[in-house]
């Protein structure tokens, strides 16, 4: 049975929002900072936001021309061509499953703390619970996870508002300073380039979502109204946070790392209520992720790329044999990851070259498309710019989406192969 169209404009929002919203807002502010300065992780968030914007025009127009559980590496094979697509849903896949596992990581540190849990001994086993747990919630369906989603973007808004107000209220030297730094602020291309690459996976959602747009209804009214009034949402919220815990750390407080920001919490029942929020969203999150994810991986069983059986769904339409392999190599991805000692950061970097990889061959589908229309020129050079500075720093991690690449297409050329022979016979 194929996938079912039952995302709308507000379910579809509510999952877009709930899918950026999470790691990106809680985890990475800290680790931005930690990799950088308060000022430098600053100008990151707002030098990928604008980065974003085009982008999200784009992924509009392709979303309903290209709806496909392929999402942005369909995008990307429309580019250069159909011998692609098996190298691009590999990238996607590989992506997803070292990104994934450090995403759960973020949420296993921040249900550490909630616990008053040592983080260094608990967040992997809490990370595992969440991953299992977020995929036995997608295998009850998309409805289900859509009214679970937009009961936790209406909380979310809520409560960032709060807490973005009063923290301002509270940092007025700080944020004076802040501005101060700001307006003689002279950008450390490589540091930009470092916190860039960070903050990216914060915006990476759009992405994931991608994956996803096959199941939506009206596609060519409603991807674009998903897409843009989630961004818009998403970037308010994230400039504002951005520029609370970069005055907070101006202030002395330690915000780094990826569960730095439970230092604004406060102390007693405020905090346990804050962080048990903050915990709630992030598996909301998980469970945005884990759908797109595992549409990413149906894709590739689907094209034999992976092992068939992952291309399959059951009577309602869902996936089920590629949410619960997902799940197995996440739970292999985030021991591996714990044992090893490797810096969530690096994992979310991997992550971000494979999509930003993506991404750029995105932009070169959309000129295709509206290669007669000179506005789209434009936009099309816009987010070439972003997309240049994006890659630009990468080295010798650019060997792994390379290597999927290839594999993919080697993967694909024999599948063809074979078939072509067996229908000889």
């Amino acid at each position: 049975m194929a996938l079912v169209r039952n995302l709308t404009s507000r379910n579809g929002t509510a999952i877009a929002i709930s899918m950026v919203i999470g790691s990106g807002l809680f985890g990475l502010p800290g680790l931005v900072i930690s990799e950088t300065d308060p000022v430098t992780a600053l100008f990151s968030w707002v030098v990928v936001a604008l980065c974003i914007a085009p982008t999200i025009h784009i992924f509009s127009e392709l979303g309903y021309r290209l709806a496909s559980s392929e999402g942005v590496a369909g995008f990307a094979t429309y580019a250069i061509g159909n011998w692609s697509r098996g190298g691009f849903t590999l990238i996607a896949c590989g992506a997803l499953a070292v990104g994934m596992p450090a995403f759960f990581l973020v949420i296993g540190a921040y249900a550490s703390e909630l616990l008053n849990l040592d983080p260094t001994t608990w967040r992997g086993p809490i990370a595992i619970a969440v991953a299992w747990f977020a995929t036995l919630m997608n295998l009850r369906g998309v409805h289900n996870l859509a009214v679970v989603n937009q009961l936790i973007v209406i909380s979310v808004l809520i409560i960032m508002t709060g807490i973005v107000v009063l923290s301002l209220s509270n940092l007025g030297i700080a944020s004076q300073t802040l501005t101060r730094d700001v307006m003689n602020y002279t950008p450390n291309i490589n540091a930009l380039w470092a916190g860039c690459v960070i903050v990216f996976w914060a915006f990476q959602g759009w992405e994931n979502l991608s994956f996803g747009l096959e199941e939506v209804r009206d596609p060519e009214k409603t991807i674009p109204r998903i897409y843009w009034f989630s961004f818009m949402i998403v970037v308010i919220l994230y400039l504002a946070f951005a520029w609370v815990v970069s005055a907070s750390a101006y202030a002395g407080v330690d915000v780094t790392g990826v569960s730095g920001l439970s230092a604004l919490l406060g102390t007693g029942p405020v905090r346990t209520v804050l962080l048990f929020t903050m915990v709630v969203v992030l598996v909301a999150n998980a469970n945005s992720w884990v759908f797109g994810a595992s549409r990413a991986f149906y894709a590739a069983g689907s094209l034999a790329l992976l092992p068939k059986s992952l291309g399959r769904t059951d009577d309602k339409g869902t996936p089920v044999i590629s949410l619960l392999s997902a799940a197995t190599i996440y739970t292999v991805f985030i021991g591996l990851i714990e044992i090893s000692g490797t810096s969530p950061s690096t994992a979310f970097m991997l992550t971000t070259q494979g999509f930003i990889i993506l991404l750029g061959f995105s932009i070169l589908a959309y000129l295709k498309f509206k290669r007669r229309v000179p506005a789209a020129w434009f936009i099309g050079a816009v987010a070439m710019i972003g997309w240049i500075f994006l890659v630009h720093g990468f080295s010798f991690l650019l060997l792994y989406p390379i290597s999927l690449f290839a594999i993919g297409c080697i993967r694909q050329s024999m599948t063809k192969l074979k078939s072509a022979r067996s229908a000889e016979l």
